[in-house]
């Protein structure tokens, strides 16, 4: 997927109290933790 096609998908699924580096951090913490197997 490309970066930019990623970042409005991330952009379009947060919500307004969240600024876009902080969902595309959330973002990246969540897909790490699913990675582990981390997440309940």
């Amino acid at each position: 997927m490309p970066i930019n096609a990623l970042a409005a998908e991330i952009d379009a699924a947060r919500g307004l109290e969240s600024g876009l580096a902080s969902a595309i951090r959330l973002y990246i913490l969540e897909y790490y933790q699913k990675k582990l197997g981390l997440t309940a």
